[in-house]
């Protein structure tokens, strides 16, 4: 089967996914947003996002930065920066957040609140 093939005979598929992993950081949800989230809730496809911390660990200083600390000031409760990224991460998603070695590591003892 061909790629072309294989894109042009999406209806023969019998067995839905229930979940779909994908790199969920503020980064990316301009990308997913419009596209990818509607048509995963339409189908009941569960998202777990993985790199959600991204903007912390590999994009330090960037404009999502500054919208943490705001979104953390507010809410007035001692959360991290970390903390507000995987809450966040869950909410928009409506799924689970995975964590991995070295961030899972380094953000051993951060819990969404």
């Amino acid at each position: 089967m061909t790629t072309r093939t294989r894109t042009t005979s999406r209806t023969d598929i019998q067995i839905v996914p229930s979940v779909n992993q994908i790199e969920f950081s503020a980064y990316a949800l301009p990308t997913y947003l419009p596209t990818l989230l509607p048509l995963c809730r339409k189908h009941n496809i569960t998202i777990t996002c993985y790199s959600a911390l991204l903007s912390l660990t590999r994009h330090k200083g960037g404009p999502v930065d500054e919208a943490v600390r705001q979104v953390a000031a507010a809410r007035g409760r001692g959360e991290t920066e970390a903390q507000i990224l995987l809450l966040w991460a869950h909410q928009v998603s409506q799924g689970g957040v995975i964590t991995s070695v070295p961030t899972a590591r380094s953000c051993s003892s951060e819990e969404v609140r």
